[in-house]
């Protein structure tokens, strides 16, 4: 029996809003052929800014309620930012749509959990979806050293358990979030969890590297690309430093992409590495399909336990690229996919090894990992595959 599923993220872009898809636009593009399917978002945050001025609109057969909320440029106004999404969900005239069965609140942001008790209230037996697509507040606990007596924490742990407490079903992108979910609320073991993966997005357009992204490119090197932001998370100053070992190599280092930690890494990068800058998303696949190998890399922390989903390792797989990863993390894609290589994190005299052994892989060797990883993302993680787990798995049985 078809159902009325409402997803709640104010991050979610579509084409028409912002010129690019997100997880839950890609995945109600499948729902909504058994479902009707409505997505709220809000109209600006730092990675994307919606341009519809109306609040209400429809984008084939989905309908999205694009809230207007305030922009900000610094941390105070972003914080603000996450509250008025959440005020606006609480005063949205519902009456314009139909009564919903079964209602995803995506964090992060956690506030929106905030109305988790006002939801079930509203709408009598609607059942609620906690998907979590970042564990907060543990991500600025141990990535940016907060205190748990920090009072933004406080309230960011409130969040937190509300929606664990409250929850008639979790989803999660990690595949062990759920291990932290009974962690936080033991009590609670007995609601069910499914692991749904980020995935890759095959109605996404392609289109060619700019010439001035292109003539950047070094040529008669070999070229490991990195795609995607430049922050703490991303531990990319292991990677400079292994690349900084390795400049009387025929090694080289391209990133697309932008983040805080820019600045710094191009004042020790050696002349081995070239920043390439942010690159519009259809011009993505064809900068990696110019690469040998591609890169990531993560902190050595107990966060990652619980499990990782980078959108840009899927990218990757697309590519048909082999994939080399710094991280402390077991069963991995590239563990089970066997299409490259995981080396431990923050350890940059191994990778440099790593790296310099793969530069003189044979090339039907580094084709043959490209390929297993390609195949592996095309049997388990476009949206297609992963919005029938979403039907079968939780909606079917809400």
């Amino acid at each position: 029996m078809a159902k009325k599923v409402w997803f709640i993220n104010q991050y979610i872009t579509s084409p028409s809003l912002c010129g690019q898809t997100h997880r839950h636009f890609a995945l109600a593009n499948h729902l909504k052929h058994n479902n009707s399917v409505t997505l709220f978002t809000g109209s600006y945050s730092h990675i994307h800014q919606n341009i519809s001025n109306n609040e209400v609109n429809d984008e084939n057969g989905i309908k999205i309620i694009n809230l207007k909320i305030l922009k900000y440029s610094s941390s105070i106004f972003r914080i603000l930012n996450l509250f008025h999404f959440a005020l606006k969900l609480r005063f949205f005239n519902y009456k314009k749509l139909e009564k919903p069965d079964v209602i995803v609140i995506s964090t992060m942001s956690l506030f929106p959990l905030l109305l988790i008790k006002f939801f079930k209230k509203k709408f009598e037996d609607v059942k609620i979806v906690h998907e979590i697509r970042d564990i907060w507040p543990l991500t600025p606990l141990e990535l940016a050293g907060y205190s748990k007596s920090h009072p933004f924490i406080k309230l960011l742990s409130y969040c937190e358990k509300l929606g664990y407490n409250n929850a008639d079903f979790f989803v999660s992108n990690l595949a062990n979030a759920h291990n932290h979910v009974y962690q936080v609320v033991p009590h609670r073991k007995h609601i069910p969890f499914e692991w749904i993966s980020n995935g890759f997005d095959e109605s996404g357009s392609q289109e060619e590297l700019s010439i001035k992204v292109e003539n950047n490119i070094p040529k008669s090197k070999f070229l490991i690309g990195y795609a995607g932001t430049i922050g703490k998370a991303n531990c990319m100053e292991v990677v400079v430093r292994a690349f900084n070992s390795l400049q009387n190599s025929n090694l080289h280092l391209c990133l697309i992409g932008y983040g805080d930690q820019e600045g710094y890494l191009k004042s020790i990068s050696g002349s081995n590495i070239t920043f390439l800058g942010k690159i519009p998303k259809p011009q993505v696949q064809s900068f990696l399909e110019k690469m040998d190998a591609c890169i990531l890399s993560w902190k050595k922390i107990e966060l990652y336990k619980f499990g990782i989903s980078p959108n840009k390792l899927f990218d990757y797989l697309n590519a048909s690229k082999p994939v080399i990863m710094c991280a402390d993390i077991e069963n991995t894609i590239i563990h089970k996919s066997n299409c490259g290589w995981v080396v431990p994190a923050e350890d940059a005299d191994t990778l440099s090894k790593v790296l310099y052994s793969v530069s003189n892989m044979e090339n039907s060797e580094l084709e043959k990992y490209g390929e297993r990883g390609y195949d592996y993302l095309k049997n388990n993680f476009l949206f297609k595959q992963l919005a029938e787990k979403y039907q079968k798995a939780v909606i079917d049985v809400l």
